[in-house]
């Protein structure tokens, strides 16, 4: 079709005349100010509906994570298990409650700008563990783990590990033992062993039972 002013081309679905602006009598195309009152309360009622879907879906999100997030027990064992064989002291006080942390400095002569010196420790003890484990076994070695299960520390079991906790203003509300098996390969020889590993909620997160946690070496 033909604008009826400059006589330029214009598509069907024109309100205005893209050559000389004037407005086109064309009934196939739609502007919204010359919709019906109704037909304008319908689009806008429709719009405010998609904005309210939207924010209620954003709200539950920001509630379930809220509610259902912090680490998990099974990602606590296996960064715990990650962060050792690769002598990751960092990320293994990551796994320990912050409090739990300062407790350990105090007892053993360390402050807060002292904390690099007492990680620096620990990450030599361990890989000295490693090296111990790679001369036995060879340079193609490998560890594996599997969790098989975990089971619930309840009763006087559990009040006990409170009130250590407690002492060290670590507020506990669960504990949990956590079934392992860990492999280690070398070359065509594997040997499999199981252990427990247990692990303390402290307010949304699951954290290594430091206290409580035997050598895997």
């Amino acid at each position: 079709m033909f604008c009826k002013w400059c006589g330029a081309e214009v598509k069907n679905t024109d309100i205005y005349c893209p050559k000389c602006g004037r407005k086109l009598n064309n009934p196939s195309a739609t502007d919204e100010n010359n919709m019906s009152p109704v037909v304008r309360a319908d689009k806008k009622t429709h719009r405010t509906g998609i904005i309210a879907a939207g924010v209620l879906i954003l709200a539950a999100v920001i509630a379930a994570v809220f509610l259902l997030g912090g680490r998990s027990y099974r990602e606590t064992v296996d960064q715990f298990f990650e962060a050792t064989f690769t002598a990751d002291v960092n990320a293994i006080v990551k796994l320990i409650p912050d409090a739990v942390i300062e407790n350990a400095m105090e007892e053993n002569g360390y402050d807060r700008d002292e904390m690099s010196e007492f990680l620096q420790e620990g990450a030599e003890t361990l890989q000295e563990q490693i090296n111990r484990l790679a001369s036995y076994l060879g340079e193609d070695w490998e560890v594996s783990h599997d969790i098989l299960g975990a089971e619930d520390i309840t009763g006087e079991e559990f009040e006990e590990i409170k009130t250590a906790y407690d002492d060290m203003d670590a507020e506990v509300s669960s504990a949990k033992s956590v079934e392992v098996k860990m492999t280690v390969k070398s070359g065509e020889t594997e040997n499999s062993v199981q252990l427990n590993i247990p692990v303390i909620k402290v307010g949304r997160s699951w954290y290594l039972d430091i206290m409580n946690l035997e050598d895997i070496f």
